[in-house]
């Protein structure tokens, strides 16, 4: 009788077939499990590194943040840090999509975070700003120096001296040197004339007519031919060695004028002391001066002084270019008396 289905044999062989079928089924679907795997963790991987760049980025930024950054480089910056991770999610496709868009997410919360920040940071003060703050309120000013305390403390003493004599003046009333110019200048503007002020140097008498000769009609021109010279030559210190001169050559008639206040020294001696007094110092000159000019000059000088007529002197060198108007004041400074100039209403 013959075997049906081939017996021992054949079934053997069956039976290996199936089993290396099974393990090509296996190792195929091992194949397929490893593949799977392996994308998720592209997937995974791909994601971690993002998310560990976006942490980088919310601790530093993508790129190197300035310590000052402004408002506008912020954004210019948000702006590429937006397309950079636009990049990368789209690099992790459709499966990668939720946590593209998850990373996307804290991304813009952190941008928002960090323009919060930057808004608050410009309304407050800087380091700078605190450490000036600081400085101004407990430190103070540098420290001083005696010599700067002394002066201020001489100033503050003026300050004070002249607060009090303002307020005793105010409690006086008009004082006699307001009274005196007042009067004064309504006598010059009887005669066409205001006051011009000369500086209280000990030169105010000629430097009073070295004014009025630059103020006549032909600027001094006249004046100056008598010594030879231009009218711009007569300055105030050329005018004190002319009336030195003026002196010595009329000895005769000034030497008795002159106070005795030497008298271990003869007159002579006392009279050529008191012309280089005139001649090379600051001394104040008055009415033995004005005579000394006049005869030097060949000039008409017109004093006008309060209480008393208008005292006139060379009165027969009189002429257009040679007439000078100054006026007196007894009770102008704290040392008494002083010239003025004067001017044509």
């Amino acid at each position: 009788m013959g075997r049906k289905g081939g017996g021992r044999s054949a079934f053997m062989k069956a039976a290996m077939r199936a089993s290396a079928s099974g393990t090509q089924d296996e190792q195929e679907s091992d194949v397929l499990e490893k593949e799977k795997m392996s994308t998720e963790d592209k997937i995974m991987d791909e994601g971690d590194e993002v998310r560990k760049t976006n942490a980088q980025e919310s601790l530093h930024g993508a790129e190197e943040v300035p310590k000052q950054e402004t408002k506008g480089q912020m954004t210019q910056r948000h702006k590429r840090e937006a397309k950079a991770l636009k990049d990368k999610v789209k690099r992790m496709g459709k499966k990668g999509k939720e946590e593209g868009a998850k990373l996307v997410s804290e991304m813009e919360d952190r941008h928002a975070a960090e323009l919060k920040n930057l808004e608050i940071r410009e309304t407050e003060p800087t380091v700078e700003e605190v450490t000036i703050s600081l400085y101004s309120s407990k430190v103070g000013e540098p420290r001083k120096t005696k010599a700067q305390k002394r002066r201020e403390k001489l100033m503050k003493e003026e300050q004070e001296r002249e607060e009090r004599i303002a307020a005793e003046n105010e409690a006086r009333g008009e004082s006699e040197k307001e009274k005196e110019e007042a009067a004064l200048t309504e006598l010059l503007h009887s005669s066409g004339l205001v006051i011009h002020d000369i500086i209280p140097d000990g030169h105010c008498l000629y430097k009073s007519l070295e004014d009025q000769i630059h103020c006549l009609p032909d600027g001094g021109a006249t004046i100056a031919a008598t010594f030879g010279q231009d009218a711009s030559d007569l300055s105030y210190l050329k005018l004190r060695s002319i009336c030195a001169d003026s002196l010595r050559s009329h000895k005769d008639n000034f030497i008795h004028f002159l106070a005795e206040d030497d008298v271990s020294s003869s007159e002579g001696d006392r009279f050529e002391a008191y012309c280089n007094e005139v001649e090379k110092t600051a001394a104040w000159g008055g009415h033995l001066e004005i005579q000394a000019i006049s005869i030097a000059l060949k000039v008409h000088i017109k004093v006008y002084t309060v209480g008393i007529s208008a005292i006139d002197i060379g009165e027969e060198y009189h002429g257009e270019n040679t007439f000078l108007q100054i006026c007196y004041l007894k009770h102008a400074f704290g040392l008494g008396e002083h010239y003025n100039s004067t001017r044509t209403i």
